[in-house]
Order: structure tokens, then sequence, then C-alpha cells
């Protein structure tokens, strides 16, 4: 599937002029933002800075003050659009909930079951494949809170994967996770993507996007750049994005971001010096 916008098809998700936010707290103004199908994008910031609010616009579960967000040519209001798949952090769960793997992907079928919480044998089957497709077939019985931080993300993975969405939309994927289960996760999403799946997700962790996504959006309130990660992981592009000076190291085809505290510290005392004629 391609992963590049094309303008010559309508956009599967199109933010309008959107102003968003909570009671009297806006959190972004007037953005406006296209996925196209078969894209398979990263949107990454800082923290506190609107991503989860933009992906939460797009499910329809946030205010929107003015403007307009369509999924499919129709507009998004008040709830999640039957086309739209959701993965949630793992952090905002509660593990305690006494549920199994089924039963947690079961969940996903609530727009399209007329039984649950029973299943049908057919449903079960459905439910099983796609647990085999993930890896993790043999703990359909298994308590969702005995399983490991990537094997929990399958599970949420396949919950939403279940409705056979047109987009998948994750919040923080690999957080949480040990470096190869972050690669797997991720490779895991590519090979979605290529079956046919839009994949919107977000992400603090820059050198994965810049190895395994081909389309970022940096994002602080605003729209500050999108594109390719080799077009858009720069010095001046992500000191802007984060308010905080950052070092981009190209070797070949890898690129290597530094996000290390001590560069971001220099440039806040770089500016502060700055600001006040001291430098």
């Amino acid at each position: 599937m391609a992963s590049d916008p094309d303008s010559k098809r309508d956009a599967l998700v199109s933010l309008q002029n959107v102003t968003c936010g909570y009671q009297s707290k806006t959190v972004f103004r007037n953005l406006s933002l296209q996925i196209y199908p078969g894209q398979f994008a990263g949107l990454v910031g800082p923290s506190g800075t609107g991503k989860s609010t933009l992906l939460k616009s797009i499910l329809g579960v946030v205010p929107i003050l003015s403007g307009s967000v369509s999924v499919s040519g129709n507009r998004v209001s008040q709830q999640t659009p039957p086309q739209v798949g959701y993965v949630p952090q793992i952090e905002t769960v509660d593990w305690d909930f006494p549920v199994t793997v089924e039963q947690v992907v079961a969940m996903g079928l609530y727009r399209q079951s007329t039984r649950l919480p029973w299943l049908s044998r057919s449903e079960r089957a459905r439910i099983l494949a796609l647990l085999d497709q993930l890896g993790i077939g043999s703990y359909a019985q298994r308590h969702i809170k005995a399983l490991s931080g990537g094997e929990q993300q399958r599970v949420f993975l396949a919950r939403a994967l279940i409705g056979n969405p047109q987009l998948l939309i994750l919040d923080e994927p690999t957080s949480g996770v040990d470096l190869k289960t972050q690669h797997a996760i991720l490779h895991l999403l590519g090979e979605l993507n290529r079956s046919g799946v839009t994949i919107l997700l977000t992400t603090h962790d820059l050198n994965a996007v810049a190895r395994h996504l081909p389309w970022v959006i940096c994002f602080n309130q605003t729209i500050i750049a999108q594109g390719h990660p080799e077009e858009i992981f720069t010095s001046a592009i992500l000191s802007r994005t984060y308010d905080s000076e950052m070092s981009v190291v190209r070797q070949g085809d890898v690129i290597l971001v530094d996000d290390s505290p001590k560069a971001g510290l220099h440039f806040k005392s770089h500016s502060h010096l700055s600001s006040q004629g001291l430098n």
C-alpha cells in the first residue's frame, strides 16, 4: 500500500479548520490535516501539546468547538466512526478487571454482533484466527493481567482489528515495552498497512519512527511539518517541534536523533541568556 499522500485521491480523514478543547481550555486552533488511504503515519511532538486530543477528535470523543472532522466523507459526531479501530495507551487500562483475552477482543464486535456477551461459533473462530495471526493464539483464555506489556498491546490491537477497520488509530503503542517488542509491534503494523489498513499513531520514540514509518507529522498545538523522515527529521524542524535543541546524525540511510535532556537544557539556557542580552 502507498504511504504517501496522494492529492488525486479523496482523503480518508479530513480535519478542516478544527478548534478542539475541554470546557474552558482550548488545546489547538484552526487545525487542518488530511490522512489518505494507505498511509502509515506517525504523530510526534512534546507531551501535553494535543497529540492524543487530535486522535480523539477523529474518534469523535472530544468536543469540536469549530471546524469539521470527517472520515470516509462522513462528518464525525459524538461516537467513533465504524470504519475506525482504536488502540489506547496500555497505561490507561485497568488490568485488574476480571476478563480474558478472548472477552477483550470480543468487545470489538459490539457493532456487528447481536449476541454479545455470548459468541457464536463463527465469531469465536474469527477471534482465534486473529489471535493466531498476532502470535498470541494460545492465550485466548488467559486473564489479561497475566500477560506481558507486548502481549497486552497485541490483545488490544486484536480488539481494534476484529471489526475490519479501514483506519487504525494507536496512542503510544510502543510505550512500556522493551526494544525487541517495540520493533516487533512496529513490524506487525507495517504488515497490516501493506494488507490495506491505514494507520495513524502517536509515539515519543523518534528513532523508531525514523526506522519504521514512511510518513511523520511533527506536531506542537499545530502542524510544524510533515513528510518522509529523511526530509522532516532535521535539527531545525525537530528543535521547533520540541522547543528544545535536537541533534540529528545521518549515516548513510540511518537517521539517529539525540533527544537527551542535556541537549534540551543547553538550548533553554542559551535561549534564556539570549533573551536578556547576556549571550
